[in-house]
């Protein structure tokens, strides 16, 4: 398998940037939406902030940025020909709200608890202050980061049935070109 991406395929290198991001998101959701509902406690939820939720969402960050130069550094395969103006306009706005979500995420999370006066220190490393001790900048922040975990989930289930449409419906090659070799065959 090619790392690099071609007209028609993507490389290995974006599809496990791809699936990663995909991964510890999900993973994200269910933990994030625990707590906001609090079916996890408090003290349990500290942990696996801690343990979990911080460092992911670095790495989420990490990634996205990565992925974003090798996006743009690389060839990509067109969306398919037979896709209508308002199937590339939903492809496209659902690909830059996730791209969005994925930075800010991690962004307003880091930036909030450094408004609360809380370091953010993914694994044992303290990163850079964004903000320090600005209380009604942290309300401000949990609050943006909450909507936009609400909309990623949404664009997220979005982006799975239009990748399944694709597949089922459609019968083109558009999930096949992004699922890791042997998942899936052509028709």
């Amino acid at each position: 398998m090619e790392l690099s991406n071609s007209s028609d395929r993507w490389g290995a290198v974006s599809k496990g940037l791809h699936w990663a991001a995909a991964g510890i998101i999900l993973v994200q959701f269910v933990t994030g939406f625990l707590r906001y509902f609090k079916i996890i406690s408090a003290d349990t939820w500290a942990l696996f902030y801690k343990y979990w939720h911080m460092p992911a969402g670095i790495i989420v960050l990490a990634l996205v940025v990565f992925r974003l130069v090798w996006r743009f550094s690389q060839p990509h395969p067109d969306l398919p020909t037979h896709m209508q103006w308002w199937e590339r306009l939903a492809a496209n706005g659902v690909h830059v709200y996730l791209y969005v979500a994925m930075v800010f995420l991690p962004l307003t999370g880091w930036a909030g608890f450094n408004a609360l006066k809380i370091e953010v220190d993914p694994f044992g490393v303290a990163l850079p202050h964004l903000f320090w001790d600005i209380r009604p900048l942290s309300f401000i922040m949990a609050d943006t980061h909450l909507y936009l975990a609400i909309g990623l989930a949404i664009v997220f289930g979005l982006h799975v049935v239009g990748a399944l449409k694709h597949h089922f419906v459609d019968h083109d090659e558009t999930l096949i070109r992004m699922a890791p070799k042997g998942w899936l065959k052509s028709k």
